[in-house]
């Protein structure tokens, strides 16, 4: 059932159309990123490109908006798990939900927006850094992770009541995957999470270098 709704994500679905593309010689390897990031906008209106760079590498990736893709090495790996919270959510609505904002608070918008790249950026020096150094570091870029999707209203209903549940039951930090509104939950954990949440957690694989 897990597999089946990772399937379901319209980066995956892109890229797999864009390479079967490229195995038919319509299009250069060169150009399968651009094409997928074009399919994409059919289904947001208007795509980050994101979710497609790591799909298409398939490993981490260090990735600005319109310019790097690089591969990020990573020196340890922390218990990550995914966990849908029963509720779907709309890609498009979240991304005009947050364009809305920008146009009725622009100074509110800009403060999250900047708090979203320093929690990228504090994701990426903890990873980048030992286990001991990166945990507490990871911890506090994924809580404010959460913060900003709190700001942009995107946390409510079973999308909310799912992340307390995993905070309830011992995650050290949880946030929203992708443009929130619902689906997946991202939570890190110190130790193994509890037994009974086995049905619904899936271990987050550490990239293959």
């Amino acid at each position: 059932m897990t597999a089946r709704r990772f399937l379901r994500a319209s980066a995956a679905l892109c890229g797999a159309v864009a390479r079967w593309c490229e195995t038919q010689a319509w299009i250069q390897a060169a150009d399968v990123y651009e094409f997928a990031r074009r399919l994409e906008d059919l289904f947001h209106g208007e795509s980050s490109g994101v979710d497609l760079a790591v799909s298409l590498s398939s490993q981490g990736v260090r990735f600005v908006r319109g310019g790097e893709r690089t591969p990020l090495k990573t020196l340890w790996w922390p218990n990550l798990y995914l966990s849908y919270c029963g509720q779907r959510g709309m890609t498009s609505d979240c991304v005009n939900k947050v364009k809305r904002l920008f146009e009725t608070d622009p100074e509110r918008a800009r403060r999250l927006d900047e708090r979203m790249r320093q929690a990228v950026e504090l994701s990426y020096t903890a990873l980048t850094s030992t286990r001991e150094a990166g945990f507490p570091k990871l911890r506090e870029a994924l809580q404010l992770g959460q913060e900003c999707f709190q700001g942009w209203g995107l946390c409510g209903g079973d999308l909310g009541s799912h992340i307390q549940l995993l905070e309830r039951s011992g995650a050290s930090a949880v946030k929203p995957t992708g443009s929130g509104g619902g689906g997946f939950a991202l939570s890190l954990w110190e130790r193994q999470p509890p037994k009974d949440l086995a049905d619904i957690l899936v271990p987050v694989p550490e990239p293959q270098m």
